[in-house]
Parts: C-alpha cells; sequence; structure tokens
C-alpha cells in the first residue's frame, strides 16, 4: 500500500510536468509565429508610408486646396465671358434696325471686337438719324443697311471664336479640378490604410508580449510544482488473521430484506395507477359492482373469433359471463329489457363483453338484439363477418327502415345492428327521436336490447342513450383502467338521473389455486 501510494505521488507529479512542459511548447510555437507576424506588419507599414509620403501629407493636402481655390475662381470667370459672348450674340442677330442695342460693350473680352461692336453701334446711330430726312429704299438708307449687315457677320464669326476658346480654356480647367478633387478624395483613404496597418501591427505586437509572458509563467509554474496529495498516515497492518462474524451478516441480510421488502410493498399499494381486483373498486365507488370477467386463457388465434365463451363453454371465463347475467335479474327484475353498455376510454372491453353476454342470454331462450352504438369507431360488425354499409347511422339519419337494418347472425335468436358509415354529426343523431322510436319498436320483438356504446370519457354521445337504457352497465379493465375512472358511473347517475347502474370488472386475472379448474380440452 505504501509503495503505490509513493508511486502514485510520483505518477502524480510526472503528468503535471508534462502537461505544462506541453503547454510550453505550444506557447514557444505560437510565439514564434507571432514574432515573424509582427515584423512583416512592421515593415508592411514602413513600405506604405514611404510609397504615399505619409509624412508630408497635411502639407499635400493644403497645397491641393489652394490650387483648386484657383482654378474654381478661373472656371468662374470663363463662364462669365462664355455668358456675356452668349449675351452679346444673341443681341446682335436680333433685327438690328428696330431699335438701338443695349448690351455691355466693356463685359467683351477681346479688345477687337470691342471696336467692332462699338462701331456696329454707331452705324445703327446713324441710320436712326438719317431716317428722319430719307426713306429707307433711298441710297444712304440701302448703303448704312449693307454695311450694317457686313459688321455684324464680322462681330458673329468674332463671338463665335471667342466662345469657343473659353470653352476649351473652360475643359481644360474642369479636368484639372477632376484631377486634384481627386488626390484630396484619395488623401483620406491612403490614411484609413496607415491607420489599419498600425492597428495591425501594434495588435500583433501586444499578442507577442501576452504570448512571451505566459510561457515565462509557465516555466515559473513547472519549476514550483509538487504533488496535490499528501500522505498523512502510512498504512500499517496487524499480525492477526481477519475474518468476518457470520451469525452478524446473516442478521443483517435478514432484517433489510424485510425492511426492503416491506417498502417495495407498500410502494406499490399506495403509488399503483391502475386497478386489479373488485375490492379495490369497492373501496373508490359506492356504485355496485355486477360481477368480475375472468382473464381468458383460451382465447382464439384470430382477432376476429371474439365470442370466447361459445368455443370455451366450460372456462372460467364463461361462468364468469353466466354468473353476471344471473346477476342482471336482481339489478332491474321488473324492466331490465333494454341494457346500455359502456366504459371510460375504448381498450376495456366493453364490445367484448356485449358480444359474450349476448350469446349467454341467447342460451335461456332470450331474443336478443345487439346494437352498435358506437357511430365513430365500431368494429362490432367484424365479430358476425358481416359488411358495415347499412346500419344504425343510415336509420337516425333518414336514409334507411328498421327492417332494413336488423341482421340475423349465425348464432340463434341473436340479431344485430351495426353502426353504420360514420355521420358527421353522431351526437345528434342519438338524440334524435328516431332513436326513441327504434328502442320502442325493438321491444316489441326482442326480449333483450343490448346497445355497445361509444366511451362515455371520451365523448358524450351515448348520454341521451342511457337515458332510454333500463340497465346501464360501466366496464373497467383490470389492469388497464384507472381508479378516477370509478368516479364516472357515479357522476353520470347523478347527473341524468339513472337508476340501474352497475360495475363489471373485466380481464381479472385470478391468483388462486383452483384458476384452471374449468379450463376445457376443445
Amino acid at each position: 500500500m505504501n509503495s503505490i501510494l509513493d508511486q502514485y505521488l510520483k505518477f502524480d507529479v510526472k503528468q503535471k510536468e508534462n502537461a505544462l512542459v506541453q503547454t510550453s511548447n505550444f506557447l514557444g510555437l505560437l510565439l514564434g509565429q507571432m514574432s515573424s507576424k509582427a515584423k512583416s506588419s512592421a515593415l508592411a507599414l514602413q513600405s506604405f508610408k514611404e510609397s504615399n509620403n505619409l509624412y508630408n501629407i497635411n502639407s499635400l493636402a493644403a497645397d491641393n486646396q489652394g490650387v483648386l481655390e484657383k482654378l474654381e475662381l478661373e472656371k468662374h470667370a470663363m463662364n462669365m465671358n462664355i455668358k456675356i459672348l452668349k449675351f452679346v450674340s444673341a443681341r446682335i442677330q436680333e433685327e438690328p434696325l428696330k431699335d438701338i442695342p443695349t448690351y455691355n460693350l466693356q463685359g467683351l473680352p477681346d479688345r477687337q471686337l470691342q471696336i467692332l461692336v462699338e462701331r456696329y453701334h454707331q452705324l445703327t446711330l446713324t441710320r436712326r438719324e438719317k431716317l428722319n430726312v430719307y426713306t429707307l429704299d433711298s441710297a444712304p438708307i440701302v448703303f448704312i443697311d449693307n454695311q450694317i449687315i457686313d459688321l455684324r457677320f464680322s462681330i458673329l464669326k468674332s463671338l463665335s471664336e471667342q466662345k469657343r476658346l473659353n470653352e476649351q480654356r473652360l475643359n481644360f480647367l474642369r479636368k484639372q479640378s477632376d484631377s486634384i478633387i481627386h488626390i484630396l478624395k484619395k488623401i483620406p483613404q491612403i490614411e484609413t490604410a496607415a491607420n489599419s496597418l498600425s492597428s495591425r501591427s501594434e495588435l500583433d505586437q501586444k499578442i507577442q508580449e501576452f504570448l512571451a509572458q505566459k510561457k515565462l509563467e509557465t516555466q515559473i509554474v513547472n519549476a514550483a510544482i509538487i504533488p496535490i496529495a499528501t500522505i498523512l498516515d502510512r498504512a500499517s497492518y496487524p499480525m492477526a488473521h481477519w475474518r468476518p462474524v457470520v451469525q452478524s451478516c446473516y442478521l443483517l441480510a435478514t432484517f433489510l430484506s424485510i425492511i426492503v421488502g416491506t417498502f417495495i410493498i407498500i410502494a406499490v399499494h399506495l403509488y399503483n395507477p391502475f386497478i386489479y381486483t373488485k375490492e379495490h373498486v369497492a373501496e373508490l365507488t359506492s356504485i355496485p359492482i355486477l360481477g368480475v370477467v375472468n382473464k381468458s386463457y383460451n382465447h382464439p388465434q384470430f382477432p376476429n373469433k371474439q365470442i370466447i365463451i361459445k368455443d370455451f363453454p366450460r372456462s372460467t371465463f364463461s361462468e364468469s359471463i353466466r354468473f353476471i347475467r344471473g346477476n342482471l335479474n336482481f339489478i332491474a327484475p321488473d324492466k331490465g329489457k333494454v341494457i346500455c353498455i359502456t366504459s371510460a376510454v375504448s381498450g376495456e372491453g366493453k364490445s367484448f363483453v356485449s358480444l359474450n353476454l349476448a350469446y349467454t342470454l341467447t342460451l335461456i331462450q332470450k331474443k336478443v338484439i345487439l346494437i352498435a352504438a358506437d357511430l365513430r369507431k365500431s368494429t362490432l360488425h367484424s365479430a358476425f363477418d358481416l359488411p358495415n354499409l347499412n346500419g344504425l347511422s343510415k336509420y337516425l339519419s333518414g336514409q334507411s327502415d328498421i327492417r332494413s337494418i336488423c341482421t340475423k347472425t349465425s348464432i340463434m335468436n341473436l340479431d344485430t345492428i351495426t353502426a353504420g358509415p360514420t355521420p358527421p354529426n353522431p351526437s345528434e343523431l342519438l338524440q334524435s327521436h328516431l332513436m326513441v322510436c327504434l328502442i320502442d319498436k325493438l321491444k316489441e320483438f326482442y326480449d333483450i336490447i343490448l346497445i355497445d356504446s361509444a366511451p362515455i370519457g371520451l365523448v358524450s354521445d351515448i348520454k341521451p342513450v342511457m337515458k332510454l337504457a333500463d340497465i346501464n352497465l360501466f366496464i373497467l379493465r383490470s389492469g388497464v383502467s384507472k381508479p378516477v375512472y370509478t368516479q364516472i358511473p357515479q357522476r353520470l347517475k347523478e347527473e341524468l338521473g339513472l337508476t340501474s347502474v352497475a360495475i363489471i370488472l373485466n380481464d381479472f386475472k385470478s391468483d388462486n389455486f383452483h384458476n384452471h379448474y374449468y379450463k376445457d380440452n376443445k
């Protein structure tokens, strides 16, 4: 034991050293890569500054701004000259003989052009004075008009040439201005790129310093490593042999088995979510229990053959069905012609019990009719291998009569009414007056009317039918039904004012020694 502890301490130290060495090597690798990256970032920043002359970038922007202002002033002057030339050209092209021109001669850029315009103005005034003496067709007036026409042609030609030169100069100034504006717009981009390179270089430098610091810390921790565990008291062993006390072990095992078994039994009894016995049902409700249907151990292999009592008349299951048949006389001895069978949810065996109970009633020479009142999900027709094309739903909707929906089965004295096609309004159909008429009419021809209804815990379709029944049987299935289902019969009895309500516990599995006494060999 002591050797194992010493080796454990050494192993602990070795494992920590290995981890720290691996961490230090990894940090060294990252540090080398980051050093190369930081050096490359610094060189890139230096090269960018030299190539873009970033040392004099402020003076470069100021000089270009001054040149741009001068170019804008000259562009403005050129625009003014072009407007003056256009104005003079437009006035010259007008009819000169109507009025004296009133343009400004000082605005013309060319001196020669100013002289021509002044001459044009003087000829116009001279013509006006001579019109006071001569007529328009006289020789002096015609001579002056010819001079005015020739002079006007020379002025317009000179104006056109001046306009062309000014527009060429204006285009040149615009190109120079656009070039300087492009340079000024590019300066912020250069500054942004320089700032980005500078930030990247600083970040790489900081990461390099951080990795160097972490590598140094790892090396310091590796130098001061110690084992995490400390041996407070080394193992010592006595010279005498040790062995267990057999009697104490047996007593302890017996006591624990009793305690654990008792706890399991109590837990199962308290937290069991299902009903299993007749006594359990009696504890939960005051509704009388008509009988218990034993579990069938001789169930046929084919699912459509559900009348077990017909094939196994001497089984415990068959005897339990006969017992329920006998108890029916004590619930409603005077009436008892209409029996409605329901359950809380599907799968509790109400259709199964209805079939076998109907068969037992035919054995005592009772004429029985079995009605499939579950208009939503009925499977009763499959037990007799009958089609489901015509049935109760068609009668209640007025599409068929009573005679057409009553079907004879292969069993003597047993007829049936299938559910028919699934209607869109089963609840409304079952509450119609035709249902009452059907029950009253069937009472004239049959001794017993068995109604296999829909589960009352899922839908409320069957409530009106339960009021028409003399006896209402509520099916609970052992190991499937929950204790809360036992409250449904009591609630229905109070809500609908029912007189004869009883419970049947189905699929009960007996554990006594006489379970297979009635089991037959077919």
